[in-house]
């Protein structure tokens, strides 16, 4: 009997699973973004400094370059990225 990483490294490296259709790029800087999960929010930053967060379900990283910017963001992603006390929704 295998163990159950060796079974799905075999069904991966087969092409049984396709883990590629679930990536999401989270570099801004290749412009490569996926298609949002949800309407978009609009979220400001409050704070004094640049700040880079991920967002939880698209794994996109947002870029907050300057004090009192403001981002569209997925919409999935709104929920865990307002819990940083220096993100409001706008």
């Amino acid at each position: 009997m295998g163990n159950c990483c060796g079974n799905k490294r075999k069904q991966w490296s087969s092409g049984q699973l396709n883990h590629q259709k679930d990536f999401i790029p989270a570099n801004p800087s290749t412009g490569n973004y996926s298609t949002p999960v949800n309407p978009p929010v609009k979220l400001k930053y409050i704070g004094d400094t640049k700040l880079v967060l991920v967002g939880t379900v698209s794994r996109r990283a947002y870029h907050f370059l300057t004090p009192q910017m403001i981002l569209e963001v997925d919409g999935a992603d709104a929920r865990s990225l307002t819990t940083h006390p220096l993100v409001i929704q706008v």
